[in-house]
Formats: C-alpha cells, sequence, structure tokens
C-alpha cells in the first residue's frame, strides 16, 4: 500500500492517535519500526510520539526523541520543546527543562 512509506498525514495521524491513547510504548515501537525503515517523518510525528512521552512522564525518551529529530535534522517547534519540557516537570527533571526553556529563548520559540 505504502511502497515509499506513508504519507506525512498518515503517519502523524497514527502518532496522535496513540498519543491520545497513551500508548506511549508503541508509539515509541512504531517511531523505531519508521526509523528502521528510513521513513522520513515531520515534527508532527514526533510531537505527537513526544505527546505520549509526557503524558507517561517518560523524560528520558522524550530528550531521546529531541536528539534523534536534531540527527535527522527535523526541526524542533514549540509544540515538540513543550512535550519535551512537559515530561521533564512531571518527573521533576528541572535541570533538563531549564536545558529546554533556554533553548526555546534562543531559538525564538514561545
Amino acid at each position: 500500500a505504502f511502497p515509499h512509506g506513508p504519507d506525512q498525514r498518515t503517519s502523524a495521524r497514527l502518532f496522535s492517535g496513540l498519543a491520545k491513547e497513551r500508548a506511549s510504548h508503541t508509539s515509541l515501537c512504531a517511531l523505531s519500526w519508521f526509523d528502521m525503515k528510513e521513513y522520513r517523518l515531520d515534527c508532527y510525528s514526533y510531537g505527537a510520539v513526544l505527546n505520549a512521552c509526557a503524558k507517561a512522564g517518560m523524560w528520558t525518551e522524550a530528550m531521546q526523541l529531541l536528539s534523534q529529530m536534531r540527527r535527522g535534522e527535523v526541526e524542533c517547534n514549540t509544540i515538540t520543546l513543550n512535550a519535551a519540557l512537559s515530561a521533564c516537570e512531571k518527573k521533576g527533571e528541572w535541570e533538563k527543562a531549564l536545558q529546554l526553556i533556554s533553548e526555546m529563548a534562543q531559538s525564538n520559540l514561545q
């Protein structure tokens, strides 16, 4: 059905649906599968997975996803950084949260 991978909208819907169901581990597994298949994802797909991580308080995974985005040259935006910030906040990782706030300020994101 998708010889070159699903389009950006389809993948974003998949990850958004998983985030709504609070299926953070499933989201991460699906993201790994997409990565293994070398399908290019956008900030919306990553944002949905980050949102699932935030709801579960999975701050280390959220920080890893931000790093993965940067390596893949996927632009971080306010939504992705806020989701990672929320994951850090839920687990009391204030130092990481402050780093993200500093990054947002330097990037002129609000």
